[in-house]
C-alpha cells in the first residue's frame, strides 16, 4: 500500500470520501491533498457561520487584532525613529476609528483540518475560537 493510499484510507475511516487525491509532497513526509475534504471542510464552515450569525450573546470586536499592534509598537519605541512610530500609532487609531462602527458576528476563528470531526452525519467543526473583540472607545 503506497502512503497516498493510506492516506486515502485513513480519510475514508474518518468518513471523508476521497475521489482524486493529489500528492502534493513527497520527501521527508507525504503531504496528501484530499480534494473532496476540502470543499466538504468549506460546507461545513460556511454552514457553522451561518448558525452563529444569530449568535445572542454580546461579542468583543476585534481586541486582540487591534490591542496586539499597540503592544508591539510599545517594544519599538527608542528601537526606530519617533516619527516612524507616531505615523504608524496614526495609523492604527485611523484602522480602529474606521471599524468602530461595523457589526461583530462569530467564526470559528481556528479552521484547521486538527479542529474538523467525522461524524456520522458528515464533517463537524470543533472548538470555535473566541469571536472578535470591539475596539476602546
Amino acid at each position: 500500500m503506497t502512503p497516498a493510499v493510506a492516506a486515502v484510507c485513513l480519510a475514508g475511516e474518518h468518513g471523508i470520501r476521497v475521489v482524486d487525491p493529489v500528492v502534493l509532497n513527497d520527501s521527508f513526509n507525504l503531504r496528501v491533498h484530499l480534494c473532496p475534504a476540502l470543499m466538504t471542510a468549506g460546507r461545513a464552515l460556511a454552514e457553522l457561520h451561518e448558525a452563529m450569525r444569530g449568535f445572542p450573546g454580546e461579542l468583543p470586536y476585534l481586541g486582540p487584532v487591534l490591542d496586539e499592534p499597540l503592544r508591539l509598537l510599545e517594544l519599538l519605541d527608542g528601537e526606530v525613529p519617533p516619527g516612524v512610530l507616531a505615523r504608524l500609532r496614526d495609523a492604527h487609531a485611523d484602522l480602529a476609528e474606521r471599524l468602530a462602527g461595523r457589526t461583530a458576528q462569530a467564526v470559528h476563528g481556528d479552521a484547521h483540518p486538527g479542529n474538523l470531526l467525522a461524524a456520522p452525519a458528515g464533517l463537524l467543526w470543533n472548538a470555535p475560537a473566541a469571536p472578535p473583540a470591539r475596539p476602546p472607545r
